[in-house]
């Protein structure tokens, strides 16, 4: 799994079979530093974990409002809806304080599947990323088969439901199709 870090741009600082703690040191030698291109960050996240094998996620964390992505969210919300992957958002500072912001990503979480947590400090972002890495690891995988081909392209909403008492779902608001 590689990891990825942005400011201005979006660079890499752990390539994709990296160890753990490798990963880790890598993380926690980042400084907060320039502006902010979120939404570069989401689509490039979005490239690398699609070019992978087995369950994707993306997992996205800023405490700044995007004010230098050379992309607009209407390109991510079409990546997002075009990939597999679930996408999770963990805003802090400026990030979590700007409703219009959260509003934004909540919906693109929203599409994946994903969701957005908020911290404003060290054990609100502790809590907010074990929870993300618990969803993670609980994931189901359903796969459906559609009654009719659709042109490709063409935006399908899914609903997902379940019978079981205290169970929770949150899963795609809908897919792409794609194909010839």
């Amino acid at each position: 799994t590689p990891v990825l870090a942005f400011d201005n741009s979006v660079f890499v600082i752990s390539p994709a079979g990296s160890t753990t703690e490798d990963r880790s040191r890598n993380i926690d030698l980042l400084k907060p530093w320039g502006g902010t291109a979120l939404y570069n960050a989401v689509l490039r996240s979005l490239t690398e974990v699609e070019a992978g094998e087995g369950r994707k996620a993306v997992v996205v964390f800023t405490d700044g409002d995007d004010r230098n992505s050379t992309v607009d969210p209407g390109e991510v919300r079409k990546a997002i809806e075009s990939s597999d992957a679930v996408v999770y958002f963990v805003a802090s500072g400026e990030a979590a304080r700007n409703q219009r912001m959260m509003k934004l990503v909540g919906e693109l979480a929203e599409i994946s599947g994903g969701r957005v947590l908020r911290g404003q400090n060290e054990q609100d972002l502790n809590r907010a990323f074990t929870e993300v890495r618990e969803e993670i690891r609980n994931q189901y995988l359903l796969t459906y088969v559609p009654p009719k081909r659709e042109k490709p392209g063409t935006w399908l909403p899914l609903s997902v439901k379940v019978s079981c008492q205290g169970c929770r779902v949150r899963a795609r608001t809908g897919y792409t199709v794609v194909g010839k």
